[in-house]
């Protein structure tokens, strides 16, 4: 299952546990991280893991992402990524990158 929620967040569900993945940094979508996961509540998911892309700083009013993040759950990977220039997804860098949190992730839901 794979449903998109709002612009750049989406829902997956990798062997029954559900997985929100924003996409694209609150502070882009110009939603707050809280609200992400409140509309999934409302939509009655039971998230269990969520990946998220940070800005390293958030100029944006009202936006605190790595505040919000530590209240609403335990943080079990974070990593500082450049942007990978060029054609990104046919590039080693961004496979490796991929693989890395599949595996984040297969670790968790095996835990």
């Amino acid at each position: 299952m794979t449903v998109e929620i709002f612009n750049g967040t989406y829902l997956i569900e990798v062997n029954g546990t559900i997985i929100l993945v924003a996409a694209g940094s609150p502070t882009e979508q110009d939603i707050t991280i809280t609200a992400l996961v409140q509309i999934a509540i409302n939509l009655e998911f039971d998230i269990k893991i969520l990946i998220v892309a940070m800005r390293t700083f958030e100029k944006k009013e009202n936006f605190d992402t790595p505040n919000e993040l530590n209240k609403l759950a335990t943080k079990i990977f974070q990593e500082k990524i450049s942007k990978i220039p060029g054609n990104f997804k046919n590039s080693e860098q961004w496979n490796n990158r991929v693989d890395k949190i599949v595996s984040k992730v297969k670790e968790s839901v095996v835990s």
